[in-house]
């Protein structure tokens, strides 16, 4: 069987979404012909919450220089892990210390705040690659640290480079740098990514962007585990169908997904009297959600929504199957435009939950047209939408006890995590055939 070493900062048992899509490729791999060997950074400050899935001799952690000590000491390291820089800075220091912290982060965090591991993953990928003699190398981003030990490590051992994009970089849709600091990264990017013998990324609007660089690009988007739900998705009866509860898990970017639109439509529901805290209740877990407790205060409606800290992995499953519905937040950039690109991966463990789901926001990216094109759920767009929604579903989960959802499954099916590694796993074949033709060539060797 081939090695294949994969490169990704973020791995269980960090508690982080973007160590799912390499954890569920390494996990898969190996049906596919290809023993995975994992390069990450040890969980030191990070939430360890995410269950191990492949055995810990597989993975090698090293340790990282932390560039943003300064303002994890200034604002509270668990603070920082749960809400981010951003919303602490702008709400306890006010807009000076915004701004600064900005070009902070615009200079300091180059190209990422991880870029402190790089030292030390070049140090330990050299050792796996004499050890383990891997035939390809894979890189997962965000963070794009990770792309550049890759790259670095594979040209050092004339080894083939895969990069996978869970986010784009210098096109991100969630934050970019100002000039002139944007323009030194896009050329970092070129640069690097010149530099890879192919391209992954999760949808194929960002395929098309990503091949400027002349690179072979190939769309494999996130999926769900059929193994993180071993039972039957929860009967559509729930015992207490006397209150109506909407579940949310993850993140939220401020600015981007917009939590003031359902909290003016819970607030609406609750002046109509259709909606009280005996029955009713919107429960959000995660990561930087501070602005949707903001919009619940705002509305005057947080009595009917409870935001709270991230879950493990398996009590976030388990709440999603409890509820009575569950909620989306679809992207806009604030400024009339959809990033049509961004495909979430909650979209994919929301579908395998059963559950009826709720998109709230312009509905153009590809995860809300996934809701509708499976017949999971519905898009509203306004508050008067979600209040109508809302609205409805209430009274028939009053009446019946149950929200009934018929799931396309021919919409889903494709999106297994066990199918997408085997694509990975065909990219893999793909360039090292290549990369052997090439050699053979170099070395004048024919049949």
């Amino acid at each position: 069987m081939r090695k294949v070493l994969i490169v990704s900062y973020f791995y269980p048992p960090c508690h982080r979404v973007g160590g799912v899509r390499p954890s569920k490729f390494s996990r898969y791999l190996p049906e596919f012909g290809w023993q995975p060997r994992i390069l990450t950074v040890r969980p030191d400050g990070l939430p360890a919450e995410f269950t191990m899935e492949v055995p810990e001799a597989w993975v090698t952690r090293t340790m990282a220089l932390d560039v943003n000590f300064i303002p994890r000491l200034v604002i509270g390291r668990e603070r920082v892990a749960h809400q981010g820089f951003h919303s602490l800075g702008a709400r306890r220091f006010g807009g000076l210390l915004e701004v600064l912290g900005s070009w902070y982060r615009d200079i300091v965090d180059f190209p990422d705040p991880e870029i402190g591991w790089f030292p030390f993953a070049i140090a330990a990928g050299r050792r796996i690659i004499q050890q383990e003699r891997p035939a390809v190398i894979v890189s997962s981003s965000v963070p794009f640290t990770s792309h550049l030990v890759a790259a670095r490590l594979a040209a050092r051992a004339g080894l083939p480079w895969v990069a996978d994009f869970r986010d784009l970089w210098t096109d991100a849709h969630n934050w970019r740098r100002r000039d002139p600091i944007r323009s030194l990264e896009i050329r970092l990017e070129r640069l690097v990514m010149r530099r890879a013998a192919a391209v992954v990324t999760v949808s194929k609007p960002w395929a098309e962007r990503l091949r400027r660089y002349g690179r072979p690009v190939y769309a494999i988007p996130n999926g769900y585990d059929e193994a993180d739900y071993p039972d039957e998705p929860a009967a559509t009866q729930l015992p207490d169908r006397s209150r109506f509860t909407l579940a949310y898990t993850g993140t939220l970017t401020p600015g981007k997904q917009d939590p003031a639109l359902l909290m003016e439509a819970v607030a609406a529901l609750r002046r109509k009297e259709v909606v009280t805290p005996e029955n009713f209740q919107v429960t959000m877990v995660g990561w930087y959600l501070d602005h949707a407790r903001r919009a619940a205060e705002q509305w005057g409606v947080t009595d009917l929504v409870r935001v709270s800290p991230a879950l493990a992995q398996d009590e976030a499953n388990r709440l999603c199957r409890n509820s009575s519905a569950l909620l989306f937040f679809s992207w806009s950039r604030g400024r009339g435009d959809v990033e049509h690109g961004w495909y979430s991966a909650k979209v994919f463990g929301y579908l395998a939950c059963g559950r009826r789901i709720l998109a709230v926001g312009p509905g153009m990216d590809m995860g809300s047209r996934l809701i509708e094109r499976s017949r999971a759920g519905v898009v509203a767009r306004t508050a008067e939408e979600v209040e109508s929604v809302l609205r409805s579903w209430i009274e028939e989960y009053r009446c019946t006890g149950a929200l009934s959802v018929a799931i396309d499954q021919s919409q889903v099916t494709p999106f297994s995590r066990r199918a997408q590694a085997g694509r990975l796993a065909q990219v893999l074949d793909r360039v090292t055939a290549t990369a052997a033709e090439r050699i053979t060539e170099e070395v004048g060797i024919t049949d």
